[in-house]
């Protein structure tokens, strides 16, 4: 992924340091309870290690982040939307399906309308990004069969086309190797 693209957006970071200047210049012990309550609350933020990427793409403003998880537990669930918060599509990744030799990208998918922009192919590079900052490790996933869409968009070159390679013997799985 070239630099400048995106950036992670450090703001809990940024926040921590902000505080701890402001406890550094602290002159009575309400305002210390104060400073210590937020300081505590901020770290509970922190430890979800929530992700927010903000980029330009085609001219446009767009924010990969992680959003909650209303499908299976323990799954990692990132969404792409545009600045007003209209989402394009989802990605799902599954890391235990493999007991941690592999991450498992359950599904990635752009809303109907957005189909054919390059959305998917923008949320797929940074989910990859994303997961092998987490730990580098291949990437395995499904496609469902080798047909080809009536709008004549392959599915299996679309993964080729990212790195993606068909497992030896398996009909459907692909894999990619961590970089």
């Amino acid at each position: 992924m070239s630099k400048g693209i995106f950036h992670i957006k450090t703001s809990y970071t940024e926040k921590i340091r902000l505080f701890e200047l402001a406890i550094s210049k602290l002159r009575n012990y309400t305002e210390l309870k104060k400073i210590i309550f937020c300081y505590s609350e901020l770290i509970k933020l922190c430890k979800k290690n929530m992700i927010l990427i903000k980029f330009k793409f085609n001219g446009e403003n767009l924010i990969f982040k992680e959003v909650s998880n209303e499908y299976e537990q323990g799954m990692l669930v990132y969404g792409l939307f545009r600045y007003d918060g209209t989402r394009l599509g989802t990605s799902i990744c599954n890391p235990n399906k493999y007991k941690g030799d592999a991450w498992y990208l359950d599904n990635i998918s752009i809303f109907p309308e957005f189909e054919r922009k390059g959305y998917g192919s923008k949320l797929l590079e940074i989910t990859c990004q994303i997961l092998w900052e987490i730990k580098k490790i291949d990437i395995v996933l499904e496609r469902p069969g080798d047909n080809v869409a009536p709008d004549g968009f392959d599915r299996k070159k679309w993964y080729e086309k990212h790195g993606f390679e068909s497992a030896p013997g398996a009909l459907t799985f692909m894999f990619r190797k961590s970089t």
